[in-house]
């Protein structure tokens, strides 16, 4: 007799309504979408997110599209994050490997929040299976230089920072509702982001990228010190202008480093793009703008 998943008690098939892969990446299941025929687009989530973020973008793209949107470890209905792995490093070869697994490539890469640092690797490969990239409040330069970022290390790296991650669930419970820009998550919405991160054990995927997004300087500063890999690619940013964790000092970052980039402004958007603003994303892949 086979056991039934635990989402089965909470997940809504309607709100989601794709069959769940797996994928054995030898540190954990990773879970994941693959829906439709066509072009390949690779969607990566954010935390407290997974893939239950992206269920409009999937629905709508994968009538011409092939669309893969997995959950990292610790997230989604991904197993548990391995004991004692902290870092970006261990999701983008992961994620990695799930892209060579399903032989993708011509890839329109789609980011959003700490899915920038895990999956822009993807585009910085020498040889790189990413023709495209849409970044959606996102980043991927160190983080020193921004007001607060002292204090917040040490909140973060504190026995109270790790309290507040691990059991009072601040990430999904406060942070998320907070950077949320122009609208109000219904309960039923909410519930599919809380239930995956139950208990501490499975809050500790994103408690460990919040700590890597503190800590790993050097990680980011390689990364952004390759920035310049994609101006080879196009480049669109969808930029969430209420957004409170990423302001517009993100986004103009950007504009900076990558002048030939296409910027879509969503004045009455928050950090949530995908949740909030599905819709601009689908137009900006079809390439009819926001």
């Amino acid at each position: 007799m086979s056991r039934r998943p635990p989402w089965e008690a909470w997940l809504d098939p309607e709100a989601y309504p794709f069959a769940v892969r797996r994928f054995e990446t030898g540190a954990g299941v990773m879970r994941y979408v693959d829906e439709g025929e066509g072009p390949a687009v690779l969607l990566v989530h954010d935390t407290p997110g997974w893939s239950f973020a992206w269920r409009e973008v999937i629905a709508d793209l994968a009538v011409d599209h092939r669309v893969v949107a997995p959950d990292m470890l610790g997230f989604g209905l991904s197993d548990n994050l391995p004991e004692g792995e902290e870092g970006f490093g261990g999701h983008t070869r992961r994620l990695a490997g799930l892209v060579a697994r399903l032989d993708l490539s011509d890839i329109t890469l789609v980011v959003h929040g700490f899915g920038g640092p895990v999956a822009l690797p993807l585009a910085l490969m020498e040889t790189t299976p990413v023709s495209r990239v849409i970044v959606a409040n996102s980043w991927c330069w160190p983080l020193g230089h921004q007001p607060g970022h002292a204090l917040a290390r040490r909140f973060i790296n504190s026995s109270v920072g790790r309290w507040s991650y691990l059991e009072a669930g601040l990430a999904e419970r406060i942070l998320m509702p907070l950077s949320i820009g122009g609208k109000r998550l219904h309960r039923h919405v909410t519930r599919h982001y809380h239930e995956p991160l139950r208990t501490p054990a499975r809050r500790q995927g994103q408690y460990a990228l919040a700590r890597a997004r503190v800590n790993d300087e050097a990680y980011f500063a390689r990364l952004w010190s390759a920035r310049d890999k994609l101006d080879a690619l196009p480049l669109d940013i969808i930029w969430g202008l209420r957004d409170p964790v990423l302001g517009r000092a993100s986004l103009n970052r950007w504009r900076e480093a990558h002048a030939g980039a296409i910027v879509h402004e969503l004045p009455r958007c928050g950090h949530h793009v995908p949740e909030e603003a599905p819709e601009a994303i689908v137009r900006v892949l079809r390439g009819l703008g926001t």
